[in-house]
């Protein structure tokens, strides 16, 4: 442990056993189990027979390749079909991988997964939103799961100092310790997957480094990540989401909406799911640096690449197609690469969705909009950038 990231960094290999046994001993995440064991697996198991034998675990290695591993392939085998690492030619470590965000959990853990199974090495470390431990034994489990805490909110002198820590371990672990490290390329998902990187986040990692940005975040070999989900499990919540937040600006969602979000991101179906690690920005900057000195500039530049780089190597289905010709009623347009029964069990299933909007005065007409918006804005901005 280094005191001066105790409070938000991954647990060590000496921190694992106790944090271990408080998740084990906990009864909110002994019930969340029993639920599973209920209603996903059918009672093919019992809690025990889970939670029973994270008794024998000893060490962190062996709960990374006996349980969460093996743990994570089994969810991608049961809720995608397929999940592929593309651009692997790009992959190097250390590296921090900036990526578009479409699931709360699984945008890391599956990157972690992929990486460690080309690289044969450790996982990945992540950043985690302090807002996502809604139940006490949520911190544990992240932490435990190379988690680093994402401290949310606080007054301005806190916001900085904890910007300040934050990027100083981001640092510690990528040119300290040759770690990869997953981050988000904005706090919180984009609803209507419109990926911008947020240039405040640029600007956060560049604090640890020194005054010149560029060589700043050199140090840092950002890497982008294409993550593309061919459904979101969770695209009725964010519609749902967007319509409350139309009808009442000051609404807000409460933990309890978080935890929603997390399980139905993690056991709903994804369909084809594919990560594509795009080229390291390291070969762009110096053109960067070159074309102007302005600080605010030179952010809005490697901003303004990352998107790109992201975008163009967004993996497009066909539902992406169809939702970009219904939102635009461009039927004509792209409609030679799927069949008309794709046409309609796409529609169907949009309406499958709405049925499952759980508000008072639910607007259908709103929320197909958004769905086919969040559908469409993956090729809307791969047609940008190729034309």
């Amino acid at each position: 442990m280094n005191t001066e990231f105790e409070n938000i960094e991954a647990y060590s290999p000496e921190q694992f056993r106790e944090a271990l046994l408080r998740i084990i001993n906990n009864a909110e995440f002994r019930h969340i189990v029993e639920g599973i064991c209920h209603y996903q697996l059918k009672d093919s198991c019992t809690a025990d027979d889970i939670l029973l034998p994270l008794n024998q675990v000893q060490d962190l290695n062996q709960f990374d390749d006996a349980l969460i591993i093996t743990g994570l392939k089994n969810l991608a085998a049961k809720t995608c079909n397929g999940l592929q690492l593309r651009g692997t030619e790009n992959l190097a470590l250390p590296a921090l991988f900036l990526s578009n965000h479409r699931d709360i959990i699984l945008d890391a853990a599956f990157l972690s997964v992929l990486i460690k199974d080309v690289t044969g090495g450790k996982r990945i470390y992540f950043g985690a939103g302090t807002n996502l431990y809604v139940q006490s034994w949520a911190e544990d489990m992240l932490r435990i799961n190379h988690g680093f805490s994402v401290i949310r909110g606080g007054t301005v002198h806190e916001m900085m100092r904890n910007s300040m820590q934050l990027s100083n371990y981001i640092r510690h672990l990528i040119a300290d310790e040759g770690e990869g490290v997953w981050l988000a390329q904005r706090e919180g998902r984009a609803k209507n997957s419109d990926d911008r990187t947020q240039p405040a986040l640029l600007k956060m990692l560049a604090m640890s480094g020194g005054k010149n940005f560029i060589e700043s975040i050199k140090a840092l070999n950002i890497t982008p990540v294409a993550i593309c989900y061919e459904y979101d499990p969770c695209d009725y919540l964010k519609a749902q989401e967007m319509q409350l937040r139309r009808d009442n600006p000051e609404w807000k969602k409460t933990p309890q909406d978080d935890f929603l979000n997390m399980r139905t991101g993690m056991l709903g179906w994804k369909g084809q799911t594919v990560f594509t690690i795009a080229k390291p920005i390291n070969h762009f900057l110096d053109e960067i640096e070159a074309q102007t000195d302005n600080r605010n500039e030179q952010v809005a530049l490697v901003a303004e690449l990352i998107d790109k780089l992201i975008h163009s190597n967004y993996c497009i289905y066909n539902v992406n197609r169809i939702a970009y010709n219904l939102y635009f009623n461009t039927d004509d347009k792209f409609a030679d690469q799927y069949s008309q029964n794709e046409k309609t069990a796409f529609r169907e299933y949009i309406d499958s969705r709405i049925s499952m909007v759980d508000i008072a005065d639910k607007d259908t007409a709103f929320l197909t909009e958004k769905l086919l918006e969040m559908y469409s804005f993956p090729l809307v901005n791969q047609l940008k950038i190729k034309h």
